[in-house]
């Protein structure tokens, strides 16, 4: 009978500690909660008092945003997807990244003959950036664009880059641009000398794989004929007028000969779909769509510098007004 009763014993002991640890923790958040709320009553009547002040900044913070944005220029943003077809994708995006050091160098001169367009033209390209796409569940689908370059290939085992697309994102003050960009940075790509010729390479080795598919074929074509043709009247003896008499003997089973042929056919088939529809270093999956809405718009602007100037008057403000504790404050702890 002790046994059972020093264990009903530690059992009120653990729901007694476990009672009284939860209403410890529900204590402590309860005191961390009020201590917050104060402060926030606190600044919100701190607030109150400087309405004026505070009214005033937002005000022309508010207007100041509306007038930067009207006499500013308007930024549009668009994005083209690329797909790399022989080439390595980090090549194409170190690549493509070259022009965005130009633009945001203000180099129009070297953009406009890297492009192809003209220095006007040019002028209008704030920024070019090349992104990898990035399968988050590795199920062979884009998931997101890593426009901040998060990901990386050896540390994130859970996700992985997409090894032939990649993500163009173009800034331009001319929506108009944008019909120029594709052409241009595609005409950049093929003209760079190495990216040339690694493509040229490639379409090379099919050619010669295409050929020797064909002579292949040409053989498998005359041993069917054979087959069929030939090696029937091998077969058989020619006796005059009393007809002719086939021998026995093994035959090869000529069906194979078709499987052959057709999975040689369909090998060719791809290959020379590589070279007609794939041929080009690059392809373009999807187009800049032009944007017809700029990045930021007029109340946008106005609301962010509103509050911009907002916060900021209102912690000088606060500083000011306890200035003191401030000045104890940074007493003690300097």
């Amino acid at each position: 009978m002790d046994k059972p009763n020093k264990n009903l014993e530690r059992e009120i002991d653990l729901s007694i500690l476990i009672k009284k640890a939860s209403q410890s923790f529900v204590k402590a958040l309860l005191t961390i909660f009020n201590f917050l709320l104060r402060c926030f009553s606190y600044l919100v009547l701190f607030g109150l008092k400087q309405y004026i002040i505070l009214l005033l900044a937002l005000l022309v913070g508010f207007g100041f945003g509306m007038v930067k944005h009207f006499m500013g220029e308007e930024l549009y943003s668009s994005d083209m997807v690329l797909q790399s077809n022989e080439i390595p994708t980090e090549d194409m995006i170190s690549k493509i990244n070259e022009l965005g050091i130009y633009a945001g160098e203000g180099n129009y001169k070297a953009l406009s003959e890297k492009l192809k367009i003209d220095t006007l033209t040019a002028g209008f390209i704030k920024s070019i950036g090349a992104y990898w796409f990035v399968d988050m569940d590795r199920d062979g689908v884009a998931d997101i664009v890593d426009y901040r370059n998060r990901f990386n290939a050896i540390e994130d085992t859970t996700s992985r880059r997409m090894r032939d697309l990649l993500d163009v994102r173009a800034t331009v003050g001319d929506p108009s641009v944008f019909a120029m960009l594709q052409n241009g940075i595609v005409h950049f790509l093929k003209s760079d000398p190495r990216l040339t010729l690694m493509n040229n390479n490639r379409k090379t080795a099919l050619e010669i794989k295409i050929k020797r598919i064909d002579n292949e074929l040409a053989k498998l074509d005359s041993l069917q004929r054979y087959e069929y043709f030939d090696k029937e009247r091998e077969m058989s003896l020619d006796l005059g007028n009393l007809g002719s008499l086939k021998l026995l003997g093994e035959e090869k089973d000529t069906r194979l000969l078709h499987n052959e042929i057709i999975e040689l056919q369909d090998t060719r088939l791809a290959y020379e779909r590589q070279l007609t529809v794939t041929g080009d270093m690059v392809s373009v999956v999807t187009d800049f769509p032009v944007s017809v809405k700029p990045i930021r718009s007029m109340s946008f602007e106005g609301v962010f510098y509103g509050l911009l100037l907002f916060i900021i008057v209102y912690a000088l403000l606060f500083i000011l007004g306890h200035r003191k504790v401030v000045l104890d404050f940074l007493e003690k702890n300097a």
